[in-house]
């Protein structure tokens, strides 16, 4: 078994043994961001090495609270991925990689700022669901329960 799977296995065994308290200790931390890493250095093998140099760039820091598999948020002058671990490790590689790849898109298009100005306007729901939807349909081997134009679309 490859080391991507070795972590992921072990990731896994641990979240499923947390019960109800969860307690994010250092060793499970530092498999996690091993487990991150594979995924980052993945991208950056063939057409996705920019998506891969770029994650190199962000801080990463695990909260187990977000309802997301991963977020990123402005924090002073930086650029923070912050990770679910629960939500996030239930993805095969190719899914993680296209998670980090909208977090980055979403960095690239400016939707931190966008959003902003648009919330004064339109529900968070709305924002968040046309802001996801304008860069989805650039990445393949997205999660099923992403939003697509399809799924909306589907939904209206």
């Amino acid at each position: 078994m490859d080391k991507f799977n070795l972590l992921k296995n072990r990731i896994i065994d641990k979240v499923y043994t947390f019960g109800e308290s969860i307690k994010i200790t250092d060793e499970f931390q530092k498999d996690f961001f091993d487990l991150v890493s594979i995924c980052t250095f993945n991208l950056m093998e063939g057409k996705d090495n920019f998506f891969g140099l770029f994650t190199i760039q962000l801080k990463r820091k695990i909260d187990i609270k977000i309802k997301y598999p991963v977020g990123t948020c402005v924090e002073g002058n930086d650029f923070v991925m912050y990770f679910n671990p629960i939500l996030f490790i239930e993805y095969t590689l190719e899914e993680m990689k296209a998670l980090i790849k909208h977090e980055i898109y979403h960095i690239m298009f400016q939707h931190f700022k966008r959003g902003q100005e648009l919330r004064k306007t339109y529900s968070d729901f709305v924002v968040n669901t046309v802001l996801d939807m304008s860069i989805n349909q650039y990445i393949e081997n997205l999660p099923a329960d992403c939003i697509t134009i399809e799924r909306v679309n589907l939904s209206f």
